[in-house]
């Protein structure tokens, strides 16, 4: 496990080279041949024009550690309903950068202000099939968790601790409603999967634990 205290993550993740996308599927659905969509690491997803979105992946300091800061939507929402997201969506036409869309988003859900988050770097990219977004993530760490309440949109804040991330046996699997294996970490009663642990993972590759070569492309 790499350190996880917050003068270490600062300078790995500040520092980070990332990609447009990123390729590693551990946390991509799986036919029970093991086969995947070859959309999630195939250039051929550029030919779809996919829409742009940006994400936080801010860590909240508690007593007992970091956290990952996550939100439940509504039930009575579009996609993502009811799922363990991070923090942002669509980027707009009036967001100067992504980065700024993903600000602007934090501050609608969980009411955060961009002055109450340290903003440290960007992740690889991850495209999502079923949505058609290609989504760049952006790490940071939370000044204020005072400030974290939730919006209209989001039904919970939950925090995931970011060891859980590390931790091979948190991780489990399950069958999605098209039948397909669908890996997940888990934390409580909580599951943290598709392109939200997709982007997890790419958090720990960027802090130097690589996925199993098996599921390298």
């Amino acid at each position: 496990m790499p350190q996880l205290d917050v003068a270490s993550l600062r300078g790995r993740l500040s520092g980070y080279e990332w990609c447009e996308i990123m390729s590693c599927l551990r946390f991509a659905p799986r036919w029970p041949d093991k086969s995947t969509n070859p959309l999630y690491w195939q250039d051929a997803w550029r030919k779809r024009n996919p829409r742009s979105g940006a994400v936080a992946l801010l860590l909240v300091p508690r007593p007992e550690g970091l956290n990952v800061l996550l939100t439940q939507r509504r039930a009575d929402l579009k996609d993502p309903a009811g799922e363990l997201s991070l923090l942002g969506g669509r980027v707009e036409p009036d967001d100067a950068s992504l980065q700024a869309a993903a600000l602007r988003e934090t501050a609608e859900e969980v009411g955060l202000p961009a002055e109450a988050i340290e903003m440290w770097g960007r992740l690889d990219g991850v495209y999502v099939p079923p949505s058609n977004f290609l989504v760049a993530p952006f790490t940071g760490f939370v000044l204020d968790a005072s400030a974290i309440h939730p919006r209209e949109e989001v039904e919970a804040i939950v925090e995931v601790p970011l060891a859980t991330l590390f931790d091979v046996t948190a991780i489990g699997s399950m069958k999605d409603a098209t039948g397909r294996d669908v890996a997940y970490y888990g934390s409580g009663t909580h599951r943290v999967w598709g392109a939200t642990a997709r982007i997890l993972n790419n958090l720990c590759e960027a802090l130097g634990e690589p996925c199993e070569p098996s599921h390298l492309v």
